[in-house]
């Protein structure tokens, strides 16, 4: 599987924590293990993609939402 998040602007800043829930949330739905599932930013008006393999997973993300929440 991959999951894909077009972005209209320049190939910059995007935050790739982004893609850690969209794979978390395409797992869970599809029923397969999250490592099943790739991601990336594609940039149309360039034609870039890019991909990241070295995500948070489900403990990870609510360890940082947690930090993030407590301020």
């Amino acid at each position: 599987y991959l999951v894909v998040d077009w972005k209209t602007g320049a190939p910059c800043g995007a935050d790739p924590l982004q893609l850690a829930l969209y794979r978390l949330a395409w797992a869970e739905l599809a029923g397969v293990d999250p490592s099943q599932v790739g991601v990336c930013f594609h940039y149309p008006l360039s034609g870039e993609s890019e991909y990241f393999t070295d995500l948070p997973d489900r403990a990870e993300l609510a360890e940082l939402f947690d930090q993030w929440w407590q301020g």
